[in-house]
Formats: structure tokens, C-alpha cells, sequence
């Protein structure tokens, strides 16, 4: 009875190791529809340990994901078949990483791109089973942060945006067509300035650099002012000026 329930789960095994070196030519040619995209899994993975900290399927059609902790990297696991022609190969169709870096205290905002790689791990190694598969699956690593602890993406006296992290699957099959997901957003959240310390009536910014040190508890990063006044009586006028440069107060 063992033997008979063993063999009946081989079946399906069998028969697709046996029908995947059987695409001739005629099939190829005769075939008109791209692969279909049959499973797409994200894991989050903890940098700092490597724990996996979540695990989703996520619709063919797209999906976006807010509010991850910068310290995750994201694995997407892809799976695509075409049972005419074979899946030649599934990439990331320009997969960026968009954020932008702001001085504290500016409102200037530098917005910075970064490009990822669209092969899969397995491409990238030389290591990606060659030829048209009838059921092909790929994994690919993302991770547009930088491998030191602090993981910046901005100089450590701005604050850091949210990052946005989007790509889109592309499936060819050995027909030369390809087939579409959605777009994948992966919003990583946005991190605070890591500012030098200032003393209480120190030197903090500029108006023309934006904040530049931290004041003490309590205290504020401003410009100083003072008052000049000129003439005598109804003809007396003053005026505010204020500093370049700031400081706590």
C-alpha cells in the first residue's frame, strides 16, 4: 500500500522530468503565447543575523509593502512555466531604489537613484541551469543598502528619506516573448541625521549648510538677532538683522 501511494506522488515527477527535454522545433515555432507566472514569494531577512523575519506570497499583479525596517534585505522567489516553447529566462525589468537626502534644517532635497541588478543569484554566480525549461524558478536578492552596520544611504549629518525599492518580474520563453507582472514597491522607513554634539551657545548651522550639530536637551538651533534702531522721535526707524550662522539657544 506504501509502495502503490509512493509511486502515484512520483508520477507527476516523472512525467515532467520525462517531457522536459522533449520541446522540438515544430513546438517552438507553433507557439504564440508568452510563460505564465505562476508564484512570486518575498522573505524578509534580517541583515544583522540573517533570521528570516517574514515570509508572503504577493500577487502576479504587483503589491506594495510600507514601513519595513532598514535593516531587512528582501529575497523574491519566482517561479514561471511554459510547457511549449520553455522559460528561457526570468529577470527584474529595472529594479531602482529611489530616496532622497536632506540637510537638517534646509529644505533642499537631493534625490538619489541607485540601479540593482535585474539577473537572479543563480545568473549572477554562473550558475543558472542553461537552455528552455518548461518550469523555471529564480531567486534574487535585494538589497540597495551599503554592507557597513549603519547601512547609509546619506552622510551621517542628513536625514535619509524613505527608500522606495521597485522592480517588475519579466518572463521570456524560448519563443522570445515575454510576459509582465505588476510593479513590487518595498518602502523601506526614512532615518533621522546622526549629528555632532554642540554646547549650549555653540556654533550649530548655517542659513547657507542647514543644521549641522545637535544642541543640548532643550535648546534650539537658531540664528541670533539684534535689534538697530537710527533717527530720533516720529523719524526713528529700527531694524531686525539675523546672524548667517546659528546657534544653540
Amino acid at each position: 500500500m506504501n509502495s502503490r501511494i509512493a509511486l502515484a506522488h512520483l508520477v507527476p515527477v516523472l512525467s515532467l522530468l520525462a517531457a522536459c527535454g522533449t520541446i522540438t522545433p515544430a513546438q517552438v515555432a507553433a507557439d504564440i503565447t508568452p510563460a505564465e507566472l505562476l508564484s512570486v514569494e518575498a522573505r524578509y531577512e534580517r541583515v544583522s543575523d540573517g533570521r528570516v523575519v517574514g515570509t508572503e506570497m504577493l500577487p502576479t499583479r504587483g503589491a506594495t509593502r510600507r514601513n519595513l525596517s532598514r535593516d531587512l534585505r528582501v529575497r523574491l522567489s519566482v517561479v514561471a512555466a511554459d510547457g511549449q516553447s520553455g522559460v528561457a529566462s526570468i529577470r527584474l525589468a529595472q529594479p531602482e531604489a529611489i530616496w532622497n537626502c536632506i540637510t537638517p534644517g534646509s529644505n533642499v532635497a537631493q534625490q538619489r537613484r541607485l540601479t540593482l541588478d535585474g539577473r537572479s543569484d543563480a545568473e549572477q554566480s554562473g550558475t543558472a541551469p542553461a537552455g528552455m525549461l518548461l518550469i523555471r524558478a529564480a531567486l534574487f536578492t535585494l538589497d540597495p543598502f551599503p554592507s557597513s552596520s549603519l547601512r547609509l544611504v546619506c552622510g551621517s549629518a542628513q536625514d535619509a528619506s524613505e527608500l522606495t525599492l521597485r522592480a517588475t518580474v519579466d518572463v521570456s520563453n524560448g519563443k522570445g516573448l515575454v510576459s509582465n507582472s505588476g510593479a513590487y514597491e518595498f518602502i523601506f522607513v526614512g532615518r533621522p541625521a546622526t549629528l555632532p554634539a554642540a554646547a549650549a551657545g555653540g556654533f550649530c548651522g548655517s542659513a547657507i549648510e542647514g543644521r549641522l550639530f545637535a544642541c543640548p536637551e532643550g535648546l534650539e538651533c537658531f540664528p541670533r538677532q539684534s535689534t538697530t534702531c537710527s533717527g530720533w522721535w516720529i523719524f526713528r526707524s529700527c531694524e531686525r538683522i539675523e546672524t548667517i550662522d546659528w546657534f544653540c539657544q
